[in-house]
């Protein structure tokens, strides 16, 4: 009965959140639907959860849980402490800022633990201990960032806004993996809320966007670093020449330097950017997961990450294949995967330069350099779909948007039409 009536209350009030803050105004959809949508962002989240406590011996999920319930048994005997070490207890940032050195790599890996693990506690205090009441709670931060992401593209698309809801919530693996209580849904959020806020910084130049900006980047970089470490070099091009005609080529010469820099640095400066990766790399190895896909190993020299770049390639965005042999959840995976990749390919066949803005080509340039981390650190399977779906939520609707796909392009003219013939109903 007191599940029931938590279930209930905590609906209620979010939905009253959501009413009075006008979180889904100007995205050209009603409250209601946005509201549905969210509800079922919550669905999925249970059914990944329910998955992943019959699948798996031993998972996040569970742990992250598990510890948050032997913190609340603790803090029963001491709850000054308890409260203290919740707030305070972060560990100490002094002497791991190296990104590049092997045993401060481990310490941000933490660090990221250690803030979804207190999120969880929090949850669960709220909840009384209902698990998958939790889930509510992580889609209530999910879907604020993939909502914000979803309203910067629709303030250029507003006729595309089906096509975006589509594809932004409703890609399979999307929905399932950024729903459920991992770090996956978090980093989407954040990275949709940093794309939001740059776009609305750039637009009306106000200190609030630049420094909410700052402040997602700060959450980034302590849930993931390295994603922090791949949204930063694209949003300094970004902020430098976004009034700069030809951005794209801008964007080009720029990671043509870099990329020259990776590789050359570590012969100038006592840091070695490869090292990152391929520490990265050895990190997973160590995880050692379900369904290993046989990545050699990288090394330290360039023709390692060259003669590797299709390997990285493939894992990244084409496996796992539709296999009807394989197992059941890797099949409908492998349709999920080969169907977006589909949809890429029509995207960049009916490509439209005109319609490219600055933001679009810095989110391009994000998800690919993600993409391409992932493809090369992570060996396991289950692992790279999962790591992976919210960046193809944010890169498939950009090229969809901007490309100009004829049954796109159709209904692009269909309801202007008709919103034509409603205005004019209306006067």
């Amino acid at each position: 009965m007191i599940t029931i009536l938590l279930y209930t209350f905590y609906l209620l009030f979010f939905y009253f959140v959501f009413r009075t803050y006008s979180f889904t105004s100007n995205t050209g959809f009603s409250f209601k639907l946005w509201f549905a949508v969210f509800l079922l962002k919550f669905l999925a989240g249970c059914a990944n959860l329910y998955f992943h406590k019959h699948a798996f011996l031993a998972n996040d999920l569970f742990f992250y849980y598990q510890q948050a319930m032997e913190e609340l048994q603790a803090g029963r005997s001491n709850p000054w402490e308890f409260v203290r070490t919740w707030l305070f207890d972060w560990e100490h940032m002094k002497g791991h800022l190296n990104f590049f050195q092997k045993e401060n790599m481990v310490y941000w890996s933490t660090l990221g633990t250690l803030v979804h693990t207190k999120l969880m506690t929090l949850f669960t205090i709220l909840t009384l201990g209902s698990e998958y009441l939790n889930i509510l709670f992580y889609n209530f931060l999910f879907f604020l960032g993939q909502l914000a992401f979803y309203k910067t593209l629709y303030s250029y698309f507003p006729q595309k806004k089906w096509v975006l809801l589509l594809t932004v919530f409703f890609i399979p693996s999307v929905l399932f993996w950024c729903s459920g209580i991992h770090k996956d849904g978090l980093v989407f959020s954040l990275s949709g809320a940093i794309i939001y806020c740059t776009h609305h910084y750039l637009a009306k130049k106000q200190l609030r966007f630049l420094l909410q900006m700052i402040v997602f980047l700060a959450l980034l970089l302590c849930i993931r670093y390295f994603y922090f470490l791949c949204i930063l070099p694209p949003l300094l091009i970004l902020l430098i020449f976004h009034s700069r005609k030809k951005l794209n080529w801008i964007f080009l010469g720029a990671y043509l330097v870099l990329g020259i820099a990776f590789f050359s640095v570590k012969f100038i400066l006592p840091i070695n950017p490869l090292q990152l990766i391929i520490n990265k790399q050895e990190e997973y190895f160590k995880a050692q997961g379900y369904s290993d896909m046989e990545t050699p190993l990288l090394q330290d020299n360039v023709q390692s990450f060259l003669q590797n770049l299709p390997v990285a390639l493939d894992h990244a965005f084409l496996r796992p294949y539709p296999d009807p042999t394989s197992k059941l959840k890797y099949f409908f995976h492998g349709l999920d995967v080969w169907f977006v990749m589909a949809m890429m390919l029509l995207s960049l066949f009916y490509f439209k330069r005109n319609n490219w803005s600055p933001i679009h080509i810095f989110i391009v340039f994000y998800t690919l350099s993600v993409l391409l981390f992932i493809g090369y650190t992570i060996p396991n399977c289950g692992a790279v779909v999962r790591y992976r779906s919210g960046f193809i939520g944010m890169l498939l609707p950009v090229l969809l948007l901007t490309s100009n796909i004829p049954w796109i392009a159709w209904y692009e003219k269909w309801t202007g039409r008709s919103g034509n013939r409603k205005l004019s109903t209306e006067k």
